[in-house]
């Protein structure tokens, strides 16, 4: 079996999304020197802020690993899960990049209603698919078996107050995520 990212009428394998959003960042977001004017903001280093891109394209659909998800092709709430599993493994990051990233990933369907409601109803614990923990192994991104659903919610409810006192800085982050990801989806 392979990691899928989408299950529909196509389906999508996590390498393939990913590869493409990375084209879509470099030709709509890179040549606009967008890690310059972040670098500026927040005082990182421009080459810090391209791995937090990096990493942040990579993370956002992690939490669609969850085996449940990939058996039945559902994928509700998988951002929560990916923001848990970008913040915990997200240590050669500082602080306040792997908080912004990690929010922004939670955030990435932020207009659908009532999203966070979905965090309560997955199962405990929450075990990832060996596919996919292969997937993110072969992109140095060593995985956990699974995680607790409490754990889950208490770093989405971190993630929450973060994005309250820097919402803007968010933005800055979650615009082209949204973005890239919505064209991804589109042209696949």
């Amino acid at each position: 079996m392979t990691c899928f990212s989408f299950c529909r009428e196509i389906k999508e394998e996590m390498n393939t999304h990913i590869t493409l959003m990375g084209k879509i960042f470099e030709e709509y977001f890179s040549f606009r020197k967008y890690s310059i004017l972040l670098s500026r903001l927040i005082g990182e280093d421009t080459q810090n802020i391209d791995k937090a891109f990096k990493y942040m394209i990579l993370m956002h659909d992690s939490g669609k690993s969850f085996t449940n998800f990939q058996g039945k092709c559902s994928f509700k709430g998988h951002e929560y899960i990916s923001a848990y599993l970008a913040y915990i493994l997200g240590e050669n990051f500082s602080e306040i990049l792997k908080e912004t990233v990690s929010t922004a990933i939670a955030l990435h369907h932020h207009t659908m209603i009532d999203r966070f409601q979905i965090i309560y109803k997955l199962p405990n614990p929450i075990t990832f698919s060996p596919q996919c923990i292969d997937f993110f192994k072969k992109h140095g991104i060593v995985f956990p078996e699974k995680v607790f659903k409490n754990d889950v919610i208490m770093i989405n409810n971190k993630l929450t107050e973060f994005f309250k006192k820097n919402y803007r800085l968010v933005y800055y982050f979650l615009y082209p995520l949204t973005i890239i990801d919505n064209i991804a989806g589109l042209i696949r």
